[in-house]
């Protein structure tokens, strides 16, 4: 009995020594990793140092200037930290203003003041507030607000730049209706495109004197103009597209496809030559084409036009004609939401009534095959799905039994 205590003892003594070395082991890989950690931070912060110099000295390269349109020699141009603009005497307004949007970066902490003020670069100064004060007064019923022609979130990289999209010389009276509604969602749509894409974009936005309403205040000058327009270029995509918005009330349910156009047209409708100091195979190729749907969410589009389908595949409209045939089909629409239940996720794609979208069901086991970031991945993206269409609940559904059958519809 006392010689297996004594083995006993000793294999203890043996595993314990094997344990010690085990823990020194574990001890210094450790250390190494947290040093190796460090190092990645230090690295990461000359990174995001590097990413503010460039952004900021990028407003005052050669690439900021091939963000403007051609300048005559009689145009007031002021020029700021990080947008540049023509402003306009007789309308006592913006003609134009480009800036640059960046992809958001975690160091982007600029914060909004609502600092509206003069432009004191303006020869004869910007309007003020009392303009829009009065402005306000003529109709009760009729809200003007200060619109941002370059948005102040766009400047979220640098509280300079942003405070400086307060001055009164980057306002134009946009009625609350447009501001705070599709014209928000268009700026909204255009920095998520940016941070999607990880691609800077070229923009110049500015009012429309079509329809407009001449001096409505007999001590000003100031105009309200009849629509805005918005022109962009992603200059590594080397895609471009451009919008005009009617200054009126337009609901967040409208689609922003039925108010693109290409930068030709604005320029027919404005008499500007944008983006003139791009290279000129460039400029023609990004300002007569456009993809809207390169550019818009699946919210923003519904149905996708049959222009864009070939061969067999069809979109989301006239689907009674498929209910119940038995055969299967490629149907490609725009995904309206995911929700994700226990086993499996349903996806929501918008078609020509509002409340009735295709259902697509898949199970988990199969979504994960195709990506393992499911919602994220096909969430306001458009997809293509292959299957049988049936009725579930009233509703219109197809079932995904493959992971061929379902994923990201290209163009």
């Amino acid at each position: 009995m006392k010689n297996n205590s004594l083995k006993i003892l000793a294999l203890c003594i043996f595993c314990t020594g094997l344990n010690i070395l085990s823990a020194q082991e574990y001890s210094d890989s450790l250390q190494l990793y947290f040093e190796t950690l460090q190092e990645l931070r230090l690295k990461e912060q000359q990174v995001k140092a590097r990413i503010e110099f460039l952004r900021r000295n990028v407003a005052f390269s050669d690439i900021g200037k091939k963000t403007v349109p051609f300048i005559d020699a009689q145009d007031a141009i002021v020029e700021h930290s990080a947008m540049l603009l023509s402003y306009d005497e007789e309308s006592e307004g913006p003609e134009w203003v480009s800036h640059i949007i960046y992809p958001e970066s975690e160091t982007d902490k600029a914060k909004r003041k609502n600092n509206f003020r003069i432009d004191q670069k303006v020869q004869s100064l910007s309007a003020t507030a009392a303009y829009y004060t009065e402005l306000n007064k003529l109709d009760e019923e009729i809200t003007y607000d200060r619109g941002h022609m370059a948005p102040s979130a766009d400047f979220a990289w640098w509280q300079r730049a942003m405070d400086e999209s307060f001055f009164y010389s980057n306002m134009s009276p946009q009625l609350a209706g447009l501001n705070r509604n599709k014209w928000r969602i268009m700026e909204d749509m255009l920095r998520e495109y940016s941070n999607r894409t990880g691609n800077l974009l070229y923009v110049t936005t500015g009012p429309l004197f079509t329809g407009v309403i001449e001096n409505p205040l007999p001590d000003s000058k100031i105009d309200v103009p009849g629509a805005y327009f918005k022109v962009i270029v992603d200059p590594i995509a080397k895609c471009g597209i451009g919008f005009v918005l009617p200054n009126e009330f337009i609901s967040t349910k409208e689609k922003l496809i039925n108010y693109h156009h290409n930068i030709d047209e604005i320029e027919e409708m404005t008499g500007l030559d944008f983006f003139a100091a791009l290279e000129d195979p460039l400029e023609w190729f990004v300002e007569a084409d456009t993809e809207p749907l390169t550019w818009l969410p699946a919210d923003e589009v519904g149905v996708i036009p049959n222009y864009y389908l070939s061969g067999n595949l069809r979109n989301t409209e006239n689907l009674d004609l498929l209910l119940g045939t038995g055969k299967e089909y490629t149907i490609c629409g725009g995904v309206d939401k995911i929700v994700e239940n226990a086993k499996s996720f349903t996806i929501y794609l918008s078609t020509e009534y509002e409340d009735q979208p295709l259902v697509v069901s898949i199970q988990k086991t199969i979504a994960d095959q195709i990506n393992l970031n499911f919602e994220d991945t096909f969430s306001s993206r458009y997809v293509f799905v292959r299957g049988k269409v049936d009725k579930y609940r009233s509703k219109k559904r197809v079932i995904i039994e493959s992971s061929t059958d379902f994923g990201l519809f290209s163009f």
